[in-house]
Formats: structure tokens, sequence, C-alpha cells
């Protein structure tokens, strides 16, 4: 049972860390339209 929780844990924190990296990207993004607009 501790190992289940692990492995959701996980996995939640691993799709956490891409959905931020995104995010980061998505941002860095706009932010570089915005400056060269």
């Amino acid at each position: 049972y501790h190992e289940v929780i692990e492995v959701v844990s996980g996995k939640w924190l691993g799709g956490s860390v891409l959905f931020f990296n995104m995010a980061a990207l998505t941002f860095a993004c706009i932010n570089q339209l915005i400056a060269c607009s």
C-alpha cells in the first residue's frame, strides 16, 4: 500500500513539474513576443 502511494505521488509530482515547465516556457514565449513587438 505504501509503495502504491509512492508511485502515485511520484507520478503526480512528475506531472506537476512537467506542467510547471510548460507554463514557464509559454510565459517566456509570450514575454519574448511582447518584447519584440
